[in-house]
């Protein structure tokens, strides 16, 4: 049984989330999955996860934690950073001009490190990255590039970038998001809000913009709940990332009036959720993957390359919409094409993800190959 890390994901995110859940659904099985113990450890507990302790603020523990007795440390789930085999990156989307030198450096170096000394496996998961022209972002991710076992783009505007920053690389390949695959689950305490429309804000959209743009992006998501009520019943607002987005809700309530709004703490429940709603209205990357790869179609307000490239993904590129003031009359054809030919849209996505699903199931069976033989 081989130990691998997990870096790159959140437990308050519930696409960070959905990203591990993928990986511990593919590799758990046989394999150790660790992460490092940062957070609520309750939050962490329920997925069953090896815990790695190397500091506490500036002091570092891997002295004492290594110190300890293997058989102690077995029976706690602590994992030191000799019994690692293999480190697998699952970003997201964190690497490039807007993340900056230090995050490229404070999350891989180490593991290249480690790669270079003992042939140890580095692979980063299909994830959105670039663009790199500043040179400190390109010298740093360099490195990356140079070492790495497997580096999986997501998109085709990833690749460009990565291509123009670096050029051709063997250790480079192109995969769609990995969550694609993984199954939304149902909990029957969440019927009432099947066939309903569902609002999933996300704060990256105005996080660096002005007052005005912040209320032009609530008026369209509160025009699209409102066209979306007319057709599918009440909707409600999804919060992918309670802590974030929580002040978007409230404003949103306040234009719509009395919503609901809905947590859930299990992301394959949301995703559930999300996937048995009549349309998903919203900005989260992984809540339009969740709603799209069970054939329920969107409306995106996206604030990257990555929102394109993931409808056009989907065969779906018109459903983005640009958060400007023109928009209304755009969201509101969208929403009348989706009343009238929602089950034809919804056919013509379940067949996409399959499509989509295969290539994820072909990079793991590539990154396998990659594993195999780091078993003690």
């Amino acid at each position: 049984m081989s130990t691998f890390e997990i870096k790159g994901i959140n437990f308050d995110n519930h696409g960070a989330a959905m990203m591990l859940l993928s990986v511990r659904e593919r590799l758990g099985g046989e394999h150790r999955i660790a992460v490092e113990a940062a957070g609520d450890y309750d939050v962490r507990a329920p997925y069953g996860l090896h815990q790695i302790l190397r500091h506490a603020g500036r002091i570092p523990l891997n002295p004492l934690v290594s110190s300890a007795p293997r058989r102690l440390r077995s029976r706690v789930g602590l994992i030191i950073d000799s019994e690692i085999d293999a480190v697998l990156d699952a970003s997201g989307f964190a690497y490039g001009d807007d993340w900056g030198a230090a995050k490229i450096h404070k999350r891989l170096d180490a593991a290249l490190v480690r790669r270079a000394r003992t042939g140890m496996p580095v692979i980063l998961l299909p994830q959105a990255m670039g663009p790199f022209n500043k040179a400190e972002v390109r010298n740093a991710f360099a490195r990356v590039i140079d070492q790495a076992s497997l580096i999986y783009v997501r998109d085709a505007s990833t690749q460009t970038y990565v291509e123009e920053a670096f050029g051709m690389r063997d250790n480079v390949r192109r995969c769609p998001d990995f969550t694609i695959g993984l199954q939304g689950l149902r909990d029957p305490r969440h019927a009432r809000l099947a066939g309903r429309p569902a609002i999933v804000p996300n704060h990256m959209v105005v996080r660096n913009s002005d007052a005005a743009t912040r209320r032009i992006y609530v008026d369209l998501l509160a025009s699209s709940a409102a066209a979306a009520k007319a057709a599918f019943g009440e909707p409600f607002v999804a919060l992918h990332d309670a802590r974030q987005d929580a002040a978007l809700a409230v404003e949103l309530s306040e234009r719509l009036g009395t919503v609901e709004k809905v947590t859930e703490h299990r992301p394959q429940v949301m995703k559930g959720i999300l996937a048995d709603s009549a349309v998903v209205v919203g900005s989260r990357f992984h809540a339009l993957v969740a709603a799209l790869s069970h054939g329920t179609p969107v409306i995106a307000f996206g604030w990257s390359h990555k929102y394109a490239e993931l409808l056009t993904d989907f065969g779906c590129s018109e459903a983005l919409v640009k958060v400007e003031p023109s928009a209304e009359a755009e969201v509101l054809t969208l929403m009348e094409r989706i009343v009238a030919d929602r089950e034809a849209i919804s056919a013509r996505l379940q067949s996409r993800a399959a499509e989509l699903k295969a290539q994820v199931v072909d990079m793991w069976d590539e990154v396998a190959l990659v594993l195999q033989g780091t078993a003690r």
